[in-house]
């Protein structure tokens, strides 16, 4: 099996939908398997789009998504996207290609797209690996969709010399996503029942909605609880950056008068903010 199979075996098994990339002989294999496969394939015109592409689809299916850049340039354009999906703790996985290390370590070479890429994306992203051998392909994206989703979710890099993707190897058994990190964690029943009685005694209760609300598509459960709980009125919702997390008229639609000048506990869900960006529900005095 071809590393470039290979890399599109790990990304359906982890739900990955769609692959974006534009076509190029270092990302040939891959694009090949993953439309064989049955994954969107989606060629931008510049890899800037393919990533910023990469980040909206996201936003749409809750899932972490994939975006190559080819050798060289095609590399580097990815840059613009990655500090924007860690400033917005966005789960992308980039892939890039790079020169070939038996030219790049040639006593005598030229410079034709050998700047070198992973440093730049280890200050960027949460985990940047460059890959060796084929061997080490399980280990690297297993580890960048680990780092990717947990704890704060953000961007990760996965780098490999420009013809890896074709070279073959005898991989083992692919092993589930469960074995190798972490899934959903429920909330303790403590810390519900505690969130619970914050909110029945407050005199003036505050649920502030998340983007994460809007990325994992839950805003029916979202209204389903304020209404349950009593704060579905304007008084009691409030959307962090504006908008999207949920509809923009009717009963529930975020207001910020009383609310925001005499709150006693707010709860917060789905926050986007590094400080609780990975929290579902948190209950404290304001």
């Amino acid at each position: 099996m071809s590393m470039g199979r290979r890399i599109v075996e790990l990304l359906r098994q982890e739900g990955v939908q769609a692959v974006f990339a534009q076509g190029d002989i270092t990302t040939r294999d891959v694009l090949l398997h993953a439309e064989r496969a049955g994954l969107h394939v989606v060629g931008p015109r510049h890899e800037a789009a393919a990533a910023f592409a990469a980040m909206g689809y996201n936003a749409v299916t809750g899932r972490p998504q994939a975006a190559f850049g080819a050798m060289g340039p095609g590399v580097a354009n990815l840059l613009p996207a990655a500090v924007a999906a860690s400033r917005e703790h966005i789960p992308v996985i980039f892939f890039g290609a790079r020169r070939h290390q038996g030219a790049a370590h040639a006593i005598r070479r030229g410079q034709w797209l050998s700047a070198p890429m992973e440093p730049l994306f280890a200050q960027i992203c949460k985990f940047a690996v460059v890959v060796r051998h084929p061997a080490e392909i399980d280990d690297a994206v297993q580890q960048a969709f680990r780092e990717a989703l947990s704890g704060t979710p953000g961007p990760v890099y996965v780098e490999y010399d420009a013809m890896m993707h074709t070279q073959e190897w005898d991989f083992p058994p692919l092993v589930p996503p469960s074995r190798y990190r972490a899934g959903p964690q429920p909330a303790p029943e403590s810390a519900v029942l505690a969130a619970a009685a914050l909110l029945n005694g407050a005199s003036l209760p505050v649920l502030r909605i998340g983007e994460t609300v809007q990325h994992r598509r839950c805003q029916a459960r979202m209204l389903a609880l304020a209404e349950k709980a009593g704060l579905s009125g304007g008084d009691h919702l409030r959307r962090e950056r504006g908008g999207g997390d949920l509809p923009s008229s009717g009963p529930a639609f975020p207001g910020r008068g009383r609310a925001r000048r005499d709150r006693r506990v707010r709860r917060a869900a789905g926050g986007g903010g590094r400080q609780h960006g990975n929290r579902r529900a948190v209950g404290g005095d304001c």
